[in-house]
């Protein structure tokens, strides 16, 4: 007895689970049993590529996620006073300062906050120089005491060097004698300075006279 089915017609390969699903009707098998199982090989392998894409996915965004994350910035400030060593976080700045359209020089900062601070300045209209002698560059190291009070420092002599700059960081060393403003007979040797700090950049421009 010759029994008309009227299912979906699939060509061999024209979707997943096809392959299966033919053979059970050419071969004279229960039609309702090939559909469920070409249904079952069409969502097994349905759920197989989700989850491929779903990892996938995952690893795309792990790896954006650390191309995207920042890179700590350097802060570092170390010196050395009577036989101490003392870090600090460091900030450094530079401006370059402008007449019109006309380059005048680059004004260096480098400095740390706090109980104890000391800030360095030092201009280059060079554009180019690294090595500063006193009196080329200047230095202020303040001290804060009990009571509002704070002792001043001026630098007398050292020098302060810029050894170069690497992925955004400016770095450098220094050493300066600093004598009291209010009493010159107070000094004080700064040794063995040293910086790594991410540099800021900007411009100052400034009218013509």
């Amino acid at each position: 007895m010759l029994i008309e089915v009227n299912y979906p017609f699939f060509t061999s390969g024209s979707r997943p689970g096809a392959d299966s699903f033919l053979p059970g009707l050419l071969h004279g098998k229960d039609p309702v049993y090939s559909i469920h199982q070409w249904f079952f090989v069409t969502l097994s392998s349905n759920s197989f590529h989700m989850k491929r894409i779903a990892l996938t996915l995952i690893c795309i965004v792990a790896f954006l996620s650390a191309c995207t994350e920042e890179t700590p910035r350097a802060e570092l400030l170390e010196y050395n006073i009577g036989g101490k060593l003392y870090t600090f976080k460091g900030y450094a700045y530079r401006y370059t300062d402008y007449i019109g359209t006309e380059r005048q020089g680059l004004d260096w900062h480098i400095y740390n906050l706090g109980q104890s601070s000391l800030y360095i300045q030092a201009y280059d209209t060079s554009f180019g120089k690294t090595i500063f002698p006193y009196p080329e560059f200047d230095a202020r190291f303040i001290v804060e005491l009990a009571g509002g009070i704070s002792k001043t420092y001026q630098a007398s002599a050292g020098e302060f060097r810029i050894l170069g700059q690497e992925m955004g960081d400016v770095l450098g060393d220094f050493h300066c004698r600093v004598k009291n403003i209010s009493d010159p007979t107070d000094s004080l040797v700064i040794t063995g300075g040293y910086y790594r700090i991410w540099l800021e950049k900007y411009d100052r421009v400034f009218s013509k006279k």
